[in-house]
């Protein structure tokens, strides 16, 4: 009698490893799943913009509506084409200090590298309570073409960027 190549015992090897393979690879899909679900728990959304614009109570604001802290990594500030080498505070100053027969009155905070913006906080750049001084702001902003951009790192280091022109954080990795 002629024995078989496939008897009771190496069908259920088989059956095994290919149940082990199978029971490997839902691991490894749930891993991921269970990685993607950490990084969107702690993802920070970074938005730049004018509140209250046009208005005496006018605000240049950093906010973080994501559900993560960001810590910032860069900041990068062109006018007009060219990288200004300094804090966005010591721009800000130099700006509105230009020409002075302006009058311009506002209060700022002071971003850079390695600050934390927490999730759901926010950080005022510039606010003023007079309305001159809110229009001429923004005007000196969009007569020198001032792009703002800044880079940033959520707690497990994947790194976003902002820029004050689109709004929308790009993640660069």
């Amino acid at each position: 009698m002629k024995k078989r190549f496939w008897n009771s015992d190496k069908f259920m090897s088989f059956f095994a490893i290919l149940l082990s393979v199978g029971t490997l690879t839902v691991f490894i899909y749930q891993t991921n799943l269970i990685r993607d679900q950490q990084y969107a728990a702690v993802f920070p959304y970074l938005e730049l913009g004018f509140h209250n614009g046009g208005t005496a109570n006018m605000e240049y604001v950093l906010s973080n509506v994501g559900v993560g802290p960001a810590l910032l990594e860069e900041i990068e500030i062109k006018e007009k084409g060219e990288l200004y080498e300094g804090r966005f505070s010591e721009y800000l100053l130099e700006l509105t200090n230009r020409n002075p027969k302006d009058s311009v009155y506002f209060v700022y905070s002071d971003i850079a590298p390695g600050k934390m913006v927490p999730a759901g906080k926010a950080i005022s750049l510039i606010a003023t309570k007079d309305l001159y001084s809110a229009r001429r702001i923004v005007e000196l902003i969009e007569e020198n073409r001032v792009e703002l951009k800044i880079s940033y790192l959520s707690i497990y280091g994947e790194r976003w960027e902002i820029d004050a022109d689109d709004g929308v954080p790009i993640k660069l990795d």
